[in-house]
């Protein structure tokens, strides 16, 4: 199952509880597989993370910007493509409707790309917030 590890914090304490919660999702999704019962549950998942994954973004990327992050601008492409993600997935879910193979795809690919895009993009943010902290304090 996910996990969330102190080594994903951005240093942006809002971000990573955020991100905390997006682990907590998919996490239940994968909870699910194996009890016969994600069908049941993947429309639910799907709903929230396209919901809540507007707000972080949102607030992700006012971050990125307030620090004058340099991978904002790949941040916001990311953000696109997950995005663009939960609506295929949810296009194939309303055209075939649930199945634990779909649960098990969408979970397998969620645990990748979240896992990917706060170790690589999203860790960008601790230079910049110490750097912003360390130019406040020499003011």
């Amino acid at each position: 199952m996910m996990k969330w590890d102190p080594s994903y914090a951005t240093g942006v304490d809002e971000i990573d509880k955020q991100h905390i919660l997006l682990f907590d999702a998919v996490s239940r999704l994968g909870n699910e597989i194996g009890k016969n019962t994600p069908e049941n549950s993947l429309r639910d998942i799907l709903d929230y993370l396209r919901t809540y994954s507007e707000f972080h973004f949102d607030f992700e990327e006012q971050c990125m910007s307030e620090f004058k992050c340099p991978t904002a601008c790949q941040n916001k492409a990311a953000h696109r493509e997950f995005k663009q993600l939960i609506i295929e997935y949810e296009t194939v879910v309303q055209r075939d409707g649930p199945s634990e193979q779909i649960a098990r795809q969408l979970y397998k690919t969620l645990a990748l790309w979240l896992v990917d895009h706060i170790c690589t993009i999203d860790q960008a943010l601790k230079p910049c917030l110490l750097k912003s902290h360390n130019d406040r304090q020499n003011r």
